[in-house]
């Protein structure tokens, strides 16, 4: 070793002593994690708890599913256990943006065209099965009051077909519906007035009914198919001003303004109340059958173990409660390509026309609540019902309730749980939520209303912090209101719904319950050895 590298290796060895003796020396200090302590008030000593309870599930048909969109499905599925199910549509036709007559026009031919986004089959070999197309007009005015899966029956529209011939579609890139004479010429009477109002014209050109022939067979099959854009073209021939004669087609849009899918489902037999001892409860798409949750047994439940425990409701604070839906690993493993992708709670609010619309519980919003995706590893969906369970504590209390949760101070069956896929606005085309005109016009006065006059919207209560038990979210602050936190979280949820709403390019999301794709699957049942339940981390306030 030379001269030079013995002064080198001492000056390491020299630093390497004095970080040694700086760690030993800051090693001897401890830490007194008990500082402070004593100044903390005994009402804020938390002690946090967890509480399970089994909660029966039954099953009921979605009757009157809000199905405005502004996609249009049609199509026919057989399903060995759940029967048939038939989808048709109405849709509106509305006005151009211009219309250059011409002199003396004269009718040539009118077409509707509707552009495919997506098929949905169950079986191999369904993808281009035929089906007989049946075209109609409508006779019935489409509006914001007749935008449900139950709205339209034979009565509302022409017992004659408005169609040129058969057509007979096997799922291709676009359904072309040939029209009669006598219907596309109506559309060259259209006044100017009518042509400038979509109003007016809707009064007088009411909109398009389509529907498709069911299945005639027994066996599992058959094809849904969702359009997205969709256009009557009216082509006629006329003079210009210079005298030539031309050819000129216009497109008038069909579903733009309103589109609705009529669903009839053969499925209601299975309906059955969560009395029951079943091993398994059955998920049907669209308005089929749903798992149900009576919201007077999971109050019942609450009551009981209030009672049980000495709790007081007015001081319960549900830091998370969790609905534990257990499934099976089907024999077949590929069938959980049928299972819905979630299952959140979701519940029928009041709307106008004596009509109520399901939404998902607005704590969907929330990114720290569990969504209810399913979870194929330990075959569990498992959503989170915190505020849920929260606002039914303090109905218990006799206390007011979140308006977007309950509806006064009484138990009715609109507080009652029903399990729902959700899809977002964003899902297939970011201007999605724009054009559900009926379907969002509710919801911003749900999410208006709530923001206006308390309702919960988020998780959490006051300037609490989550995490509680074994989830770990952080921990208590300071113990502040609960209407603060419930009104920023649905001013919040207001301003998601607007901005997704206003701008085409937003990225918000919108959530709603899943009503336009088919989807089916089991949970087990009251009977089953892995039974429903609902979790609860709770602290009470001394």
């Amino acid at each position: 070793m030379t001269q030079k590298d013995r002064k080198r290796f001492s000056a390491i060895y020299m630093s390497a002593l004095v970080v040694l003796a700086f760690v030993s020396v800051a090693s001897c200090i401890t830490a007194d994690r008990s500082l402070g302590a004593g100044f903390v008030p005994d009402d804020r000593n938390l002690n946090v708890k967890t509480h399970s309870f089994y909660v029966p599930v039954g099953m009921k048909m979605a009757d009157t599913l809000q199905t405005n969109t502004s996609y249009m499905v049609i199509g026919n599925i057989s399903d060995e256990q759940f029967g048939r199910t038939n989808v048709e549509f109405a849709a509106t036709v509305t006005p151009p943006d211009t219309l250059p007559w011409g002199k003396n026009p004269v009718f040539k031919k009118a077409t509707l065209k509707f552009i495919l986004l997506k098929n949905q089959t169950f079986s191999e070999g369904q993808e281009s099965v035929p089906q007989n197309i049946h075209a109609y007009e409508m006779l019935t005015v489409m509006d914001t009051s007749n935008i449900y899966s139950n709205s339209f029956s034979r009565k509302d529209y022409s017992e004659n077909e408005i169609m040129d011939g058969a057509v007979i579609y096997t799922g291709g890139d676009t359904l072309t519906i040939p029209l009669k004479k006598s219907y596309g010429e109506r559309f060259m009477k259209a006044t100017a007035e009518e042509l400038d109002s979509t109003e007016l014209f809707i009064r007088n050109f009411k909109g398009v009914y389509v529907k498709s022939d069911a299945r005639l067979v027994s066996a599992d099959g058959g094809r849904l198919s969702k359009f997205s854009d969709a256009y009557l073209y009216l082509t006629f021939n006329s003079t210009n001003d210079s005298g030539y004669t031309r050819d000129t087609t216009v497109a008038f849009p069909v579903g733009s303004y309103l589109a609705t899918e009529i669903y009839t489902h053969s499925s209601r037999g299975l309906e059955v109340d969560g009395n029951n001892d079943l091993k398994e409860i059955y998920y049907e798409g669209l308005a089929g059958i749903k798992p149900h949750i009576d919201a007077e047994a999971i109050r019942d439940s609450l009551v009981l173990w209030f009672k049980a425990e000495g709790i007081d409701p007015a001081k319960l604070v549900v830091a998370r409660a969790s609905l534990e839906l257990p499934y099976e690993f089907p024999e077949d493993y590929t069938e959980l390509e049928t299972y819905p992708k979630a299952l959140f709670p979701s519940m029928r609010y009041p709307y106008a026309y004596n009509a109520s619309q399901y939404y998902p519980l607005s704590s969907i919003y929330d990114s720290s609540q569990n969504q209810g995706d399913m979870n194929r590893s330990l075959e569990y969906y498992r959503p989170d019902i915190t505020n849920y369970i929260q606002d039914l504590a303090r109905l218990i209390a006799g206390e007011k309730t979140s308006s977007s949760t309950g509806f006064g101070e009484t138990m009715n069956d609109s507080w009652d749980i029903w399990l729902f896929n959700y899809y977002t606005g964003s899902e297939d085309d970011d201007s999605e939520s724009e054009s559900n005109t009926g379907y969002n016009s509710a919801y911003y006065n749900y999410l208006y209303n709530s923001m206006l006059y308390g309702g919960y919207g988020g998780y959490g209560y006051g300037s609490y912090g989550y995490g509680y038990g074994g989830y770990g979210y952080g921990g208590y602050g300071g113990y502040g209101g609960y209407d603060s936190y419930y009104n920023y979280m649905n001013m919040m949820n207001y301003y998601n719904y607007y901005s997704s709403s206003s701008s085409s390019s937003s990225s918000t999301t919108v959530y709603y319950v899943d009503f336009i794709n088919y989807a089916k699957g089991r949970i087990n049942g009251n009977g089953a050895e892995r039974r429903p339940s609902i979790r609860i981390t709770y602290t009470v306030l001394d």
